[in-house]
């Protein structure tokens, strides 16, 4: 069920585990409803992902995609920094996959700035409204998805205040990590040594 559930998100695009693994379990077992418990973890699901984005892809083409994902994270982050952007997810932990986007959390009271800000950086953003049961009461959220040129980007709009509150994730049961501008810098140095100063040497040639 891990690996189908896998399939179902590399190959069909669908993004959500728990939509993933109910159309696994259709698919192997005619099992529209089966409950949680029957069911592969998100963990799991994750795992198979990434065996077999690392097995279609190959190892070298993976990392340099990461990269340029993160490259382009930066660049959104600098360009919406008055929202106090933070970065989530497979681009973030490093396991993405071939339909992964990069995920973003941004943080405002009202959304006309966080949309003027877009469209002066160029990006023309769609507002998707979702309305999710979480803690004991369904609770609106607003996402933008706008392309930049490296990747889908996807922003999840929050009040300031919830900048410092605690995340639960649905894959491994933990405070979801929200990844500052400055840690993804220091951690795309880091993980990327070389593609990076090929990006820097690349990049200060071009402003010559």
């Amino acid at each position: 069920l891990a690996e189908e559930a896998a399939r179902v998100m590399v190959e069909e695009g669908v993004g959500e585990y728990f939509n993933a693994k109910r159309i696994a379990a259709d698919n192997l077992l005619g099992m529209r409803n089966g409950s949680p418990k029957q069911l592969p973890s998100n963990r799991e699901i994750r795992a198979a992902v990434a065996a077999r984005s690392s097995l279609t892809e190959g190892r070298q083409a993976r990392l340099r995609r990461l990269f340029l994902m993160r490259i382009a994270a930066l660049e959104v982050m600098e360009a919406l920094a008055a929202f106090s952007p933070r970065l989530i997810g497979s681009v973030a932990a490093g396991t993405i996959h071939a339909t992964s986007d990069i995920d973003l959390h941004v943080f405002t009271s009202t959304e006309a700035p966080l949309e003027h800000a877009l469209h002066l950086a160029g990006w023309e953003a769609e507002r998707v409204e979702h309305e999710v049961f979480k803690e004991g009461r369904f609770q609106r959220f607003v996402h933008m998805h706008f392309e930049h040129r490296s990747a889908p980007v996807e922003l999840s709009i929050y009040e300031p205040g919830a900048l410092w509150e605690v995340s639960i994730s649905s894959v491994n049961g933990k405070p979801i990590d929200r990844v500052p501008r400055g840690r993804l810098l220091q951690l795309t140095q880091r993980a990327h040594p070389a593609l990076w100063g090929k990006f820097m040497t690349e990049r200060t040639g071009s402003t010559r």
